[in-house]
């Protein structure tokens, strides 16, 4: 793997959620987070029922993988505007109506999309490997807050609409 090149042709589209302030919840109110975290999941699954999908959870949020049937970049540009951003435009509104059931504490997710080459590691056959993550890891710590998607360069170079 040392001498492995990566792949430049995107093969997915990376939607990660994460909820803020997850390790204060987690100390203060962890029974209403988890469940909030249940809800959110499940409506997410829902949402997504009738993509190609695979989930890399991370706990307090999920990475999801919407897997592109194909990888020309027309195809990768018209899955990202029509269907990618309608996505995660519904998942905001969706989260946002889940934390009215749970004001006691006030809970708010940030999203950011990616775009990459993904594959399964070598060890784990649950887990993904991707440099677009490290990329949705570094947005992810200066995120402008619940109101706005963040993407990553890869996204943006493809998605002129944004």
């Amino acid at each position: 793997t040392l001498e492995l090149n990566l792949p430049t042709v995107p093969n997915a589209y990376i939607v990660n959620w994460d909820l803020i302030g997850s390790t204060g919840l987690s100390r203060e109110h962890y029974g209403a987070m988890r469940n909030f975290l249940i809800d959110t999941k499940d409506c997410f699954d829902e949402l997504m029922k009738s993509y190609d999908k695979s989930y890399d959870d991370t706990g307090d949020g999920t990475n999801i993988i919407l897997w592109l049937a194909q990888h020309d970049e027309q195809s990768i540009a018209r899955f990202g505007e029509h269907e990618i951003l309608t996505l995660v435009d519904s998942m905001q509104t969706a989260a946002e109506k889940i934390s009215q059931k749970y004001q006691d504490i006030s809970p708010k997710l940030k999203f950011v999309v990616g775009l990459g080459s993904i594959e399964q590691e070598f060890t784990r056959y649950d887990k993904y490997t991707s440099d677009e993550f490290w990329r949705i890891g570094e947005i992810l710590k200066d995120h402008p807050g619940p109101e706005t998607v963040a993407f990553t360069p890869s996204v943006q170079e493809r998605l002129t609409n944004l």
